[in-house]
């Protein structure tokens, strides 16, 4: 790996983060939704939309140097949308892995709270959403990759465009497992430094200190699962061969007067 590379793509990529953080911002702050100049930007798109298109024909059929400036002109928000579209596609993305990784505790959450059968407390809700979304997000990665481009509004299905299959080969890449322990590790770090701070201030980070600690319960929790699914791997228990062994034992057949003689 080419660290000088590396750090050249890494300033890069946070220059380009900012700037579509920039036009976002701009865009957010010079439009209002529900009120008057919502309604002009919607029209001005749409006035756009029908003068590129009336542009567009004039120039294939009268190539003439006005109207191919006129042509380019117009391609700036278009190319301004293509640039910011990876980066919408990326925040739409996470925003939905967290939500299909916290459905269930959240559901479990409802069910509990409609049918009165559990009284779970404000804090178990928040241990069991940070604990379980954190479990979920990391068991289940293929599962929630493959839900979220069924329905995904960046990508199109069955489509073969290169821009498509790049969002997905990004998509795939940003959200490898190892990638989303990292980010979920990274996030309890951050918490820990605020909460070890405002701790020793005699403080709490929320308005109820019992929601500090069910956070900090639920890392510990995803720490101990974390411990376990690693070091699964290097255990060889079979229930075929537990299952044969205890019959040899029950029937003291061949294999068990074998064992009692290596034993011995």
């Amino acid at each position: 790996m080419n660290k000088k590379f590396e750090t050249q793509a890494g300033l890069v990529l946070l220059i380009l983060v900012i700037i579509w953080i920039l036009l976002a911002w701009l865009i957010s702050n010079s439009i209002d939704i529900n009120g008057k100049s919502g309604l002009v930007a919607i029209l001005g798109f749409v006035i756009y939309i029908i003068f590129f298109i009336v542009i567009s024909a004039i120039s294939k059929k009268h190539p003439t140097k006005i109207f191919i400036v006129i042509q380019m002109v117009l391609f700036v928000p278009l190319i301004i949308l293509k640039f910011m579209r990876p980066y919408m596609a990326i925040l739409l993305h996470s925003i939905l892995y967290v939500f299909f990784s916290t459905i269930l505790p959240c559901f479990f959450i409802i069910l509990t709270d409609y049918f009165k059968v559990i009284d779970v407390s404000y804090e178990n809700k928040i241990f069991l959403i940070f604990a379980f979304g954190s479990i979920i997000s990391v068991q289940f990665n293929k599962f929630l990759i493959k839900l979220i481009f069924n329905i995904s509004l960046a990508i199109k299905k069955n489509s073969k465009n290169i821009d498509n299959l790049e969002i997905i080969r990004l998509t795939n890449y940003l959200f490898k497992p190892n990638n989303i322990r990292f980010f979920i590790y990274l996030m309890y770090l951050v918490f820990m430094l605020i909460y070890s701070i405002k701790y020793l201030d005699n403080k709490s980070l929320f308005d109820l200190k019992s929601v500090d600690t069910a956070i900090m319960q639920a890392f510990l929790v995803f720490l101990a699962f974390d411990s376990l699914r690693i070091n699964s791997k290097d255990i060889s228990i079979l229930p075929s061969v537990i299952l044969r062994k205890v019959i040899s034992i029950l029937t003291f057949n061949d294999d068990s007067k074998k064992e009692i003689s290596k034993n011995e």
